[in-house]
């Protein structure tokens, strides 16, 4: 039975990876890291389907157990350089073919932990509350990194990222030109979850890298604990 409600969840989990081995398997308190995020999934009230698009082996049991459907990755979109958007579409269509009735799409990582079910709650009701929004997304603030403090490397020497030009131009107090906040608040995405509206999802043609988010994005501001794990470093925070 098809239960009647405008937002699935979607959480997308390759089994393997190069940035860190096995990530979305790592054990974190008892369970693999990529079932954080399905369990907060599965417990929130404004989700009616929770769905894993993978290619790893689930047990029966524990889809009966959870309560989520199982998605078999097609082989095309399991690799390094597969589409994340075909990924995520590719379930999509499944849900529309058997006739889920929804607007909204949830995205979940499975390399991440910080989906929690109050935030994913207040982020649905968000989009929902704003017709001006065509997604609302988990962020972190990092004004440590502030972009005009980033350095690329030409001929073996370092120069600005981004060109001097525009950093001055930005910058109207020159005193204010190293500091860390001089662009005022840097948030990026932290990869605990994406809300998006399915027919902004579908076009696809929003602001990059992010297309299928679209072009109004609001956003829920997380601890900058929370983060995806794509470097070996970040495992010691967490073990």
């Amino acid at each position: 039975m098809v239960k009647k409600n405008n937002a699935i969840c979607i959480s997308t989990v390759r089994k393997n990876s190069k940035s860190v081995k096995n990530k979305n398997l790592l054990f974190l308190k008892g369970k693999p890291l990529y079932m954080h995020n399905i369990d907060y999934a599965l417990k929130s009230k404004q989700i009616s389907n929770v769905f894993i698009t993978t290619d790893l082996k689930i047990k029966k049991k524990t889809l009966l157990d959870k309560g989520f459907h199982y998605i078999n990755r097609p082989r095309k979109l399991r690799g390094d350089n597969a589409s994340h958007w075909l990924a995520i579409k590719h379930v999509v269509d499944i849900a529309l073919n058997k006739n889920f009735d929804f607007d909204i799409i949830v995205v979940i990582l499975g390399n991440s932990f910080g989906a929690f079910t109050s935030d994913l709650d207040k982020g649905i009701k968000k989009l929902k509350n704003n017709k001006n929004l065509d997604s609302v997304i988990s962020v972190g603030k990092y004004n440590m990194y502030n972009p005009i403090r980033a350095y690329k490397s030409k001929k073996n020497m370092l120069t600005n990222f981004f060109d001097t030009k525009i950093i001055k131009r930005k910058i109207k107090n020159q005193k204010m030109i190293n500091q860390k906040d001089a662009f005022n608040n840097i948030f990026f995405f932290n990869g605990s979850f994406w809300i998006i509206r399915k027919k902004v999802f579908l076009k696809n043609n929003g602001l990059p890298p992010f297309t299928y988010l679209g072009n109004n994005i609001g956003y829920i501001l997380q601890d900058s604990k929370y983060m995806e794990i794509d470097a070996e470093w970040q495992k010691k925070l967490f073990y």
